[in-house]
């Protein structure tokens, strides 16, 4: 009996739907952000169907850069946060969908544990998004240095959602 070391499918889906989403966001303010992310998304996509990590993690650095595109273009910082998150999802769910397939294989029962993972991510990168927001609303008159400060430690705490 043999067994399928490909990506789960949960994960899978996952990935590939919050990277749709990630450049969907960005894409309806900025031509060169979706152009980037929409290469991004291809790229990720292929990763998932060929398991390959390389591919995934080169998909999720395309759609970071698509937003940081779509942030030199001047497009709101709440969905700049929105699709960092998407981003930060898609190549979290990847990955998960890659290393859980290799480890234990496509077919075996890991839906509760995917589920799980997807939502200590999301809820991680909401609360970030929520604080980050917070921070630059507050300093949107006056102490840029504090909403970079906020900013920074927002990325650190989406960062953190995937160790």
């Amino acid at each position: 009996m043999s067994v399928d070391r490909g990506p789960t499918r949960v994960s899978s889906l996952v990935g590939g739907v919050a990277a749709a989403f990630s450049v969907s966001v960005i894409g309806v303010y900025s031509w060169a952000a979706l152009g980037v992310g929409f290469l991004g998304l291809i790229s990720l996509v292929i990763g998932l169907l060929a398991g390959k990590q390389s591919a995934i993690t080169l998909g999720a650095s395309a759609l970071f850069v698509g937003v940081l595109l779509a942030g030199i273009e001047g497009v709101p910082a709440l969905v700049l946060l929105v699709a960092t998150v998407g981003a930060v999802l898609a190549y979290d769910s990847a990955t998960t969908a890659r290393s859980l397939g290799e480890q234990v294989g496509r077919n075996a029962p890991t839906t509760r544990l995917e589920l799980v993972r997807l939502s200590a991510t999301t809820l991680v990168g909401v609360g970030a998004v929520a604080f980050a927001y917070g921070g630059y609303a507050l300093a949107a008159g006056g102490d840029s240095l504090t909403a970079l400060v906020l900013l920074l430690l927002a990325a650190v705490l989406i960062a953190s959602a995937l160790r």
